[in-house]
C-alpha cells in the first residue's frame, strides 16, 4: 500500500485504516452515513425486500455531503456534463431510474417512492419450481476436507460491535469475549488440552501465529474455535476460490 501514490477515502468516521498502510498522499473526504442523508435512499433487506428510507439529518450540520454528491461533483468538475449529466445524478431518484432500466428484476425501483417496497424478481420462491431446465433445484455435493483430530478448526468472525472491518467496540457482548485478542473455545476442549479460562496462549495457524491470545470458555462446538477478523487473518493462507475469486478469509 505504501507504493500507492495517492489514496482517497470517502469516510463516515475516522478509523485506523486512515493512518496505517498509507501511500504517498492520503486525502480523507468526510461523507454522510446512509441514515444521515436527507434524501430517501434504498436498501435491500436479508429477506429480499428493497425498502425506501425516510431520509435523515446530518450529525454534523453545515458542510457534510453524501457519497453521491462528492463523486458526482468531482466528475462534473473534471468531465463536464457530456455524455453524462453528473449533477443530475446527485438526486437519488434519478439514479434509481437508471437502475430500473439497467438491471433485470429491479424495474420496480423506479416507482418505489409510491409503493414503498418491493421484492427483486426471481428471488422469492413460494413453490418448489426453479428456473432450471428440469424445473427442479440443482444440488451439489461439497467434499468435506479431512481434518487432523488433534488440531482445532478455526472460524473467523466479526464481533457484535463491528461493521465489516471497522471495529466500534473491543468487547463482544453476545459471546462474552472481553476484547479482540481472544480465542472462543469449548470447555470440553480446554479440559482435554489442559487450558484454563483467561489463560494467555500462542495460537498457530497454517500461515502464521499470534501471541498473548486469551482463552475464553464459550458456547461453541467441540473441535472448533473462533477468533475475530481481520486480526486472525494472519493465521490463514489466502486461498482463492477458483470461481468467485473469494479469499478463504
Amino acid at each position: 500500500m505504501k507504493e500507492v501514490g495517492t489514496t482517497v477515502y470517502l469516510s463516515t468516521k475516522l478509523n485506523p485504516g486512515h493512518f496505517h498502510g498509507r501511500g504517498g498522499t492520503t486525502i480523507i473526504l468526510p461523507v454522510l452515513a446512509r441514515d444521515e442523508e436527507p434524501q430517501p435512499s434504498t436498501q435491500e433487506s436479508m429477506f429480499n425486500f428493497v425498502r425506501l428510507s425516510e431520509g435523515g439529518k446530518p450529525n454534523v450540520p453545515g458542510f457534510m455531503r453524501s457519497e453521491a454528491e462528492v463523486i458526482c461533483t468531482l466528475a462534473n468538475l473534471v468531465l463536464g456534463t457530456q455524455p453524462v449529466d453528473w449533477l443530475k445524478l446527485t438526486e437519488a431518484k434519478e439514479v434509481r431510474k437508471i437502475i430500473a432500466q439497467a438491471i433485470p428484476g429491479w424495474e420496480a425501483i423506479a416507482n418505489i417512492e409510491e409503493q414503498g417496497e418491493f421484492t427483486v424478481t426471481g428471488r422469492v420462491f413460494h413453490e418448489a419450481k426453479f428456473n432450471t431446465a428440469s424445473g427442479k433445484a440443482q444440488m451439489h455435493v461439497t467434499p468435506i476436507p479431512k481434518f487432523d483430530n488433534n488440531a482445532l478448526r478455526l472460524i473467523t468472525l466479526r464481533s457484535e460491535g463491528q461493521f465489516n472491518s471497522v471495529v466500534c467496540e473491543d468487547h463482544d457482548i453476545y459471546r462474552g469475549m472481553p476484547h479482540r485478542h481472544c480465542l472462543l473455545i469449548a470447555a470440553e476442549d480446554c479440559k482435554r488440552m489442559d487450558l484454563k479460562d483467561g489463560e494467555k496462549v500462542r495460537v498457530i495457524g497454517e500461515a502464521g501465529a499470534l501471541n498473548n491470545i486469551e482463552i475464553v470458555y464459550g458456547e461453541i462446538k467441540t473441535g472448533t474455535v473462533a477468533m475475530f477478523y481481520p486480526e486472525s487473518n494472519v493465521l490463514i493462507k489466502a486461498r482463492i476460490d477458483p470461481r468467485s475469486k473469494t479469499p478463504s478469509f
